[in-house]
């Protein structure tokens, strides 16, 4: 479904990176999808103290939402487990 999406964007003449963004938690999944993982996309790093998840700059995130229409998450489920685990 995310490759015929991005077909369809594609056709619309938007960017990745741009007016939609494909992001995945695993490197695997996000290469599958050519997109990027939501860590590396957003800057929040996955590697954090216990019970904080954010990104270091919220300019530099906000700046790159401004055109986006679509963000497109593969595995939204994963997401909850691996920013809020102990």
């Amino acid at each position: 479904v995310i490759k015929w999406l991005r077909s369809l964007f594609e056709l619309l003449g938007w960017q990745h990176g741009v007016q939609y963004v494909c992001v995945a938690v695993q490197n695997s999944m996000a290469v599958s999808i050519g997109g990027h993982t939501i860590y590396h996309w957003s800057g929040i790093s996955p590697m954090h103290a216990e019970g904080t998840c954010g990104t270091s700059s919220t300019t530099a995130l906000s700046i790159k939402c401004q055109c986006l229409r679509f963000i497109l998450i593969d595995e939204i489920s994963m997401v909850n487990a691996i920013c809020w685990q102990s």
